[in-house]
């Protein structure tokens, strides 16, 4: 049998059982091992059982009180984005910019999402894309730390590879060029 969704583990519905578990704990190391690996566990779940069984623990890790909880599901958040259907994703693009707006003080929040950008700018709609993405990263470029700033700036790359596919496509859609 399937992971219910993306991989061939026969044997994911226990380890989804050990992670539920595991998510009741209260203990800080815990907490943020779970946080650290909810990315690796959607890879395999895939899109239906990412969405059914990951939302829950990955929203509360974002919410967590301890920094460095939230740092680590920061850290995968692209990749977990990626294992979500696309419908959700679009939904926590508002979130990011919660976070990237609310860490004026932690700087490292804003450079975790500059580092989650090139794998952001490959898995949303043309649209958000273009509207969040896009802002997102020319916000981040002008941060005040220069580490932000740095990681911002190497993601512009990956951005303008993806508006140039998109626009590629759309010219293909459109009936010419």
């Amino acid at each position: 049998s399937g992971a219910g969704g993306g991989g061939s583990f026969s044997r994911f519905p226990e380890l989804l059982t050990a992670y539920q578990q595991l998510c009741k704990d209260t203990r800080f190391p815990v907490r943020r091992a779970l946080a650290c690996a909810v990315h690796e566990l959607a890879h395999i779940a895939g899109p239906r059982m990412t969405e059914e069984h990951l939302l829950g623990p990955f929203n509360k890790f974002l919410k967590d009180p301890s920094s460095e909880v939230r740092e680590g599901v920061l850290r995968g958040f692209s990749h977990f984005m990626a294992a979500l259907p696309p419908a959700r994703r679009e939904v926590y693009l508002n979130e990011i910019w919660q976070i990237v707006r609310g860490s004026q003080r932690a700087w490292r929040y804003r450079e975790c999402v500059a580092k989650q950008l090139p794998g952001l700018c490959r898995i949303f709609s043309a649209k958000a894309t273009r509207n969040s993405i896009l802002t997102l990263l020319f916000y981040l470029c002008r941060d005040d730390v220069a580490s932000v700033r740095r990681s911002a700036a190497l993601a512009l790359s990956h951005l303008l590879s993806r508006l140039l596919q998109l626009e590629k496509e759309e010219e293909g859609r459109g009936g010419g060029e």
